[in-house]
């Protein structure tokens, strides 16, 4: 079944010193979302922030005024609209008794692969060892807010992955760990 993404929170958990990502998502029935909710580690964001890197170049050379020299611009200011354009304000609404179709507890991810569907859009399966994860269909807004997002956790966490100095400043001060 396809669902539409409704919100992405990230949180950190100091007792296991991984960050929790619980994605809401309707399917058929918008009354009754789906909640999937998966561990992050250290080195699990490092491989995460790298495909994502590869998902925003990828994007950028796609662009007529594409070259080389000029792929810093672009990247920012792509990064700058798809911020000024997401909902970071809005918290995180945990549904009131959503379904939980990984399960209750959290999944440890552990893999992660990039592919590209039919439509040539970019896809992210991110699964644990036993395949059990979600696919996520990507663009632009969902790459920058899910870096974004990432960068402000981490550095809530004092994980010293240095992510913040790699994400555009935007009027916009969400607090940590919020997307609409």
């Amino acid at each position: 079944m396809n669902q539409a993404l409704n919100q992405i929170n990230i949180t950190f958990n100091p007792v296991e010193d991984r960050l929790l990502l619980r994605v809401c998502a309707t399917g058929s029935e918008p009354e009754n979302p789906a909640e999937f909710r998966m561990w992050l580690t250290r080195r699990y964001v490092r491989l995460l922030w790298a495909v994502f890197e590869k998902v925003l170049d990828d994007e950028v050379e796609k662009i007529p005024q594409y070259t080389p020299d000029n792929k810093g611009v672009i990247r920012r200011l792509q990064q700058e609209a798809d911020l000024s354009q997401a909902d970071f304000s809005t918290p995180y609404k945990t549904p009131d008794s959503p379904a939980t179709p990984l399960g209750e507890a959290p999944l440890l991810l552990s893999k992660i692969r990039l592919s590209k569907n039919s439509g040539n859009h970019p896809v992210l399966y991110l699964n644990t060892e036993a395949d059990k994860g979600i696919n996520l269909t990507l663009n632009t807004q969902l790459v920058n807010s899910m870096m974004k997002l990432l960068a402000q956790t981490t550095d809530a966490a004092q994980w010293n992955l240095g992510l913040m100095s790699r994400v555009a400043d935007t009027a916009q001060k969400p607090p940590p760990g919020m997307l609409m």
